[in-house]
């Protein structure tokens, strides 16, 4: 069980990674050429998914340190 934590922490952690970096050239081009409905929306998507990342990670994160506790008890 805390190899599958700590396994599927990364993965989102890396998810959230390129969740971050795509975020960031989606607004570059928005500075550069402007806000359109499209990007708008890919914005707000992005933004959705990072959001869920985040708790998924603190989820797994608190099932680590969880497990880590059991054990020591």
């Amino acid at each position: 069980m805390p190899q599958l934590n700590c396994h599927s922490y990364l993965q989102q952690a890396e998810q959230l990674e390129q969740l971050i970096e795509t975020k960031k050239m989606l607004t570059a081009k928005i500075t550069k050429n402007g806000l359109t409905e499209d990007t708008l929306m890919r914005y707000n998507t992005l933004e959705e998914k990072i959001e869920t990342a985040e708790v998924a990670i603190r989820i797994y994160e608190r099932n680590i340190l969880l497990f880590d506790c059991q054990s020591v008890s």
